[in-house]
Order: structure tokens, then sequence, then C-alpha cells
């Protein structure tokens, strides 16, 4: 399925930096060639984590708003997460993996796993979408904004 979207968006970013190499735009195709690829890389991880639909989606919003920058002559940017973009399409939307049948353990399963708030996303340290699985909110108030060190709800 990540075939699908990478291959025409890499033949899309090869007509841009084509573009950016005729107009002796230095600066511009440094920036684009540097985000693009990091962008590609972001996305596989997201296909990786994330259900497919839920990363389109995630993509087409995020390209469409780099479309208006690079009309407006800014070509930089598409290394950086949107994490407001990430929020509505992706964190809901993690995929759930089956745990092998005849493993027996301790540990919680991924089902429970999903229900639960994730505690290195409290203190700004948790890669997005979560590598655990676990829920992106304050323990306090629920937000998905903040974590609990800039919480303002009182106790």
């Amino acid at each position: 399925m990540f075939q699908s979207l990478h291959d025409p968006l890499h033949i899309y970013f090869a007509v841009i930096m084509h573009e950016l190499i005729m107009s002796s735009n230095t600066p511009a195709l440094i920036d684009f060639i540097h985000g693009s690829s990091k962008y590609l890389s972001s996305l596989y991880k997201l296909y990786l984590d994330c259900e497919w639909l839920q990363v389109l989606e995630y993509h087409f919003k995020f390209h469409n708003c780099h479309i208006v920058k690079m009309q407006e002559g800014q070509y930089g940017g598409w290394e950086q997460v949107d994490s407001n973009l990430m929020s509505i399409h992706l964190y809901r939307h993690l995929k759930t993996y089956q745990s092998k049948p005849n493993a027996s353990s301790n540990w919680t399963s991924n089902k429970d796993v999903l229900k639960q708030v994730c505690n290195t996303f409290q203190y700004s340290k948790c890669t997005v979408p979560c590598k655990t699985g676990r829920i992106h909110k304050c323990q306090k108030c629920n937000s998905l904004d903040h974590g609990l060190p800039v919480c303002t709800k009182a106790d």
C-alpha cells in the first residue's frame, strides 16, 4: 500500500527539484531536498504505525498546506510534523497488533494498552505516534493538547 503513495510522491518531488534546479534557487532546493526526504521517511513510519486511510488523510491535508507555501516561494518545512493534523487524523487510529497465540506473559494485552494514558507523553518525551500505542492526553484534565506539567486544571 505504501508504494502506491510513495512512487507518485517521489516523482512529484523530483519534478519540483528539477524546477528549483532550473530556476537556480539553490537555498530553496537544499531546503526542499532535505525536507522531502525526511517527509517520505516519516510517512513510512506513519504507515507502519497507523491505519492506512488515516495516513492518506494526514498526507493530503499536509500536502495541501505545502502547496500553498510553495506557491508563495517557501519550499522548506516538509520535515516538520504537523501535530494538529496528526491529532485530528492519526492519534486515535493506531494499528492494533495481535499478540502471539502461544505467548504467555504477565504483561497487559495490546487491547488494554490502547486504553491506557501514555506516561511518557505527560513530560513531552514520547514520539508521535506513540510507540507503545497508548493515548496521548493529560492525566489530569484529559486534554489532547498538553501533558501533566503544563496543565492548568485545579486539583
